[in-house]
Parts: structure tokens; C-alpha cells; sequence
């Protein structure tokens, strides 16, 4: 098959599942360009007088003289500079994602766009391509989440050295336009971004979605000899993206590669910087950017947890690194289960879930409000997404067969090519890697459990009664809690 015939049988497999998801899906209605809430109405040149003695906004002071501005006008670079790229569908503000859809909007400014704030970058001597894919905001065509799309690969005005950034969707792109290696690329920063398209979100663990993940088996995928660096945070991508230090950094690398500033300090800066989450909201802050010569940790030390499914932590205990539940199951109604495994901690006498915002709220009245939430465990329906509070996986167990190369000790990860249906009685041994999660306090309750939900699904295999076996101590059904 040519690569035209593999490029239009991906389309129209592409459209089947948008047929088959539009009966799960309420589309959001477009807006148009003169909507006022739109962010960017596109590049209009016009010009707006304010008068003196004009009041523009409300208790702001009257203007002393006649203003005129100059809106969107065309910038001609007096020298060559660097790009920096970023390409999604998600549009400038219509699309498949708006930051509206999330509490407080996820702290990032009502003015930014979903990408680099221009502000920042256009003063650091950094020219901004913000692409719309096809079919996205005012680009024409069909939208098409993933597939191949055709670029301009030069212009006038740059000095041939382009980046990318952005987060999200805008870093999955960075995946797979560096995996091409275009010509003019010389570095990228995909800030929390699924690698593997098919395991961390299509079909993540042989399931549908729930979640992604990926950038920590992408950062083993790349060779040391590579510069980068590997960063987890402690907030959410979006506000982390966007705050200074993150800008500040992000600019140092930039200028190493871009601009060959190899002399800044970003070559000899720790490749490694952890975030340690503090959960509870106790008021004790959570360990930021703290240097490691290696993940996962060295000194990890791996112990089986109880078999009951709740361990009792014996003493404070950092529990860096990666979780694993290995779990004997039987299905005795069908050939096939899907998994879905959740760990975590839980404190005080009514047994409470203990979570960790996700943004950096400085308002201290709604910080009271949220931590009375969060400790009573009431209202959480309506801001969930505010707070972390477990580490989740799920598994086809009839994929759980064949180790990809992928795979590290401890950090199990399938092929997902090929399936062993379950047989008549069968108690299969499953190994469900779960994602790193943070540090637990002396009497807390780490508690793991299968609650057998999944998505509506277009295959589904989690039908009929599902068993977990104790079996003996060499093949228990246990949680592997990494202690470093």
C-alpha cells in the first residue's frame, strides 16, 4: 500500500469513529467571528480615536489629550530571528478545547491565547506562529485531530532556527513533527504531551480513554546523548506553562538552540527536576523543582503493600516513582475484562480521600472554601478538576501478554497488537503500571481499588462478574509501592 492509500484509509477510518463518537458526543456550536467573546477576530487593521477627556474603562482616569491606536499593524523585522511554533485544533479560542470548559480558567489570563504568551516572546526577540490545523477557527478544510498536513517551510525573516512549544494537544504535535525531523528544527518543548498516540490516549491500556500519559516514557526513549530535560510540576500544565519561571526557562533553552547562546548555563542545568506533591491541603508546600541525576530513582526501594487492598503507612515515607498492581484475575462469563485500578491516600477517622490542588489560588477566602470542601468532602462534584487525588491505570487483560521494548523493570508496557482471550476458569496474572504519584504521612491510608467503570465505549470487554484471587505469596494479588 502507498503512502497516499495508508494516508486516505486513515481518513476514512477517521470519519467512522467521528460518526460512531457523535452518538457520545454533544458538539459545542460555533461562534462567530464578531462574537465578543472571541480572542483573536483575526487581522483586522483598523484604527480607534479616543478622545480627551474619554473615560475607558469604569473609575479609570480621563484621558488628558486625543489618543490614536493603531491596531494590528504589520511588523517588518529589521533582522533575522528565531521562531517559535505551535500547532493545534484547538483554534485561538473555538475549537475542541476552551479554557472556559475548566475552573477558574485554569488561572491563565482571559487575553492569552492557547499557546505562547506573545507579549513575553515577542520581546525577547522571538517571532510566534500560532497554526490553526486544518478545518480549526477560520483555517477552510475538514477537521482532522490526527494525519498529516502540509506546511510552508521557509520565510524571508527567519534566521532558519524554529522551536516548538505548548502544552497539551499542542505538545502531542511536537512528538510527531520532531519524530520527521524537518529541515530548520533545532529544538522543542512538549510540556506534558501523550507520546504514544494509540497507549496514552486512543486506546490507553487496550481500553478507551480515560486519561494520558507518556512523557516520562518518552523521556527514556530518548537518548542520553540528546540535550534535554525532563520536568514535572506540581500544578496543572496550562497555569505552569504560562507562569514566569516556566517562561524564564523555557526562554534559556530556546536561546541555547535557537539563538546559540551555548554559553547561558541550560547545557550544565539539572536534566532532571522533580515536584513532590503534598496531599491533604495541611499548609505544608509541596517539594518544587528539587535536581535528580536519574528517573526512576536509584535508591527506590520496591515493597509488595498488603493484599487486603488498604495499607497502613507505618511512618512519613516519600513514595517516588512508579506504582504496580499485579492482580490475579478470573472472568468466569467471558473471554475478556478491562481493568480499572485507582490508588489512594486516605486520613483521619471517617477514612477521607486526601487530594492536592492542581492551580495556585491567591485568594485566601476561596482557599478556606476549597480546603472546607475538600475536608468534608462535600461540593466536590462541581470542582473536581481542582484537585488531584489519585494515581489510575486500566488494562485489557487480554493484551497483558507481550512486553513492548518499551517496557522497564517495574514499569510494565504492552504491545497491544495481538489479543489472548481469557479461557473457561482461567486465573491469569496481570501486571497494571500505574503513574508516579507523591508522598504519604505516617497513618495514612493507602487504599487501592478496581471500581469497574470505563467510558462509553465502542468495543467494550467489562461485562459480567469479575474475581480477584489472593493466590500464594510468589504471585499475590498486591500494590507495589516504590519507596524512595
Amino acid at each position: 500500500m502507498s503512502e497516499n492509500e495508508s494516508h486516505t484509509s486513515f481518513l476514512e477510518t477517521c470519519f467512522g469513529f467521528r460518526k460512531a463518537a457523535q452518538n457520545f458526543t454533544k458538539l459545542r456550536p460555533d461562534l462567530s467571528l464578531g462574537d465578543p467573546t472571541v480572542c483573536f477576530p483575526g487581522f483586522r487593521q483598523h484604527v480607534t480615536i479616543f478622545k480627551a477627556g474619554q473615560q475607558i474603562q469604569k473609575d479609570a482616569k480621563r484621558l488628558p489629550v486625543d489618543l490614536v491606536m493603531h491596531e494590528r499593524v504589520p511588523v517588518i523585522f529589521c533582522q533575522m530571528t528565531p521562531s517559535c511554533i505551535t500547532m493545534s485544533p484547538n483554534g485561538k479560542k473555538l475549537g475542541t478545547t476552551v479554557l472556559e470548559d475548566f475552573p477558574f480558567r485554569a488561572l491563565v489570563p482571559k487575553h492569552w491565547l492557547l499557546g505562547p504568551d506573545t507579549a513575553f516572546w515577542y520581546a525577547k526577540g522571538y517571532a510566534i506562529v500560532n497554526v490553526d490545523t486544518r478545518g480549526a477557527y477560520t483555517s477552510e478544510g475538514e477537521l482532522i485531530i490526527m494525519g498529516h498536513q502540509e506546511a510552508q517551510n521557509e520565510q524571508p525573516w527567519c534566521n532558519g532556527k524554529v522551536g516548538l512549544t505548548g502544552n497539551s494537544w499542542l505538545a502531542l504535535s511536537q512528538w510527531k513533527i520532531g519524530s520527521l525531523r524537518p529541515k530548520g528544527l533545532a529544538a522543542f518543548a512538549p510540556w506534558e504531551g501523550i507520546q504514544d498516540i494509540h497507549r496514552d490516549i486512543l486506546c490507553q491500556g487496550g481500553t478507551n480513554p480515560i486519561n494520558t500519559s507518556g512523557t516520562l516514557r518518552a523521556d527514556r526513549a530518548i537518548a542520553e546523548s540528546v540535550p534535554k530535560l525532563l520536568l514535572m510540576y506540581d500544578s496543572r500544565e496550562w497555569p505552569d506553562y504560562y507562569a514566569g519561571s516556566s517562561c524564564r526557562g523555557l526562554k534559556r533553552f530556546f536561546n541555547c538552540f535557537l539563538k546559540g547562546h551555548r554559553d547561558n548555563g541550560w547545557l550544565v542545568t539539572p536534566k532532571i527536576r522533580l515536584s513532590i506533591l503534598n496531599l491533604g491541603l495541611s499548609g505544608l508546600d509541596s517539594t518544587v523543582n528539587r535536581s535528580e541525576l536519574e528517573w526512576p530513582l536509584a535508591r527506590t526501594v520496591y515493597t509488595n503493600g498488603s493484599i487486603k487492598f488498604r495499607y497502613h503507612v507505618p511512618a512519613d515515607m516519600e513514595t517516588t516513582g512508579h506504582f504496580t498492581t499485579r492482580l490475579a484475575v478470573l472472568c468466569p462469563s467471558n473471554a475478556g475484562m478491562d481493568l480499572f485500578i485507582q490508588v489512594c491516600r486516605l486520613r483521619g477517622p471517617s477514612f477521607y480521600k486526601q487530594g492536592v490542588l492542581t492551580i495556585r489560588l491567591q485568594n485566601t477566602v476561596v482557599l478556606r472554601l476549597l480546603k472546607l470542601l475538600h475536608d468534608w468532602q462535600i461540593g466536590l462534584q462541581n470542582v473536581g478538576m481542582l484537585f488531584r487525588w489519585r494515581s489510575n491505570e486500566q488494562l485489557r487483560v487480554s493484551h497483558a501478554h507481550k512486553k513492548s521494548t518499551f517496557a522497564a523493570p517495574l514499569e510494565p508496557v504492552y504491545n497491544h497488537v495481538s489479543e489472548i482471550p481469557l479461557e473457561k476458569e482461567e486465573i491469569r496474572v496481570v501486571e497494571v503500571p500505574l503513574r508516579p504519584s507523591g508522598i504519604p504521612q505516617k497513618d495514612d491510608i493507602m487504599e487501592l481499588t478496581s471500581p469497574g467503570i470505563c467510558v462509553p465505549t465502542l468495543q467494550g470487554e467489562d461485562v459480567g462478574n469479575h474475581v480477584i484471587h489472593c493466590l500464594d505469596r510468589e504471585h499475590c494479588s498486591c500494590l507495589v509501592i516504590p519507596c524512595a
